[in-house]
């Protein structure tokens, strides 16, 4: 059974006077910040496919729309001493797959909690596929800095 569905995998970095500026330029560096998000669990659906790409390309008309997204975030302000963001996922043709979002203070860090989840989600579910993962450090800055790495599904009108 094939749903055509092709998830992308993209990831923004911003910096603002607040964590909320600092988030929202995040989502307008990765393509999606006039987009409504719609934050799903973290379930890849059978005839899917995954692929990492560079920046989501809004439409013209698209402000405002609905976009189903699985969201992994991470702040850094002047007193942090390190930031990292890491989305994994794994996939199997006939069960389908999973999302993993982590966040945490060194890239060894977002990995062992991406990891351990991977573990302990395929122990559940028998064979999920191999895992794949992208981490990206929270860019230091003299004001709120966010990194996001976004799982994007579909955009939907209202």
């Amino acid at each position: 059974m094939s749903n055509n569905l092709e998830i992308l995998v993209i990831e923004g970095h911003g910096e603002g006077g607040t964590e909320l500026s600092a988030f929202d330029s995040a989502l307008c560096d990765a393509g999606v910040g006039d987009y409504n998000l719609i934050y799903l669990s973290s379930v890849v659906p059978v005839g899917a496919t995954v692929q990492i790409a560079e920046k989501f390309l809004a439409g013209e008309n698209d402000v405002g729309k609905k976009l189903y997204c699985v969201i992994s975030r991470s702040f850094l302000n002047p007193n942090s001493c390190g930031s990292w963001v890491g989305l994994g996922w794994s996939y199997h043709v006939n069960k389908g797959g999973i999302f993993i979002e982590e966040s945490g203070s060194s890239h060894e860090d977002v990995k062992r909690k991406i990891e351990t989840a991977y573990c302990e989600m395929a122990e559940r579910r028998g064979d999920i596929g191999e895992l794949t993962q992208l981490i990206v450090e929270t860019h230091v800055s003299k004001q709120c800095s966010c990194a996001v790495l976004l799982a994007v599904f579909q955009i939907e009108h209202w």
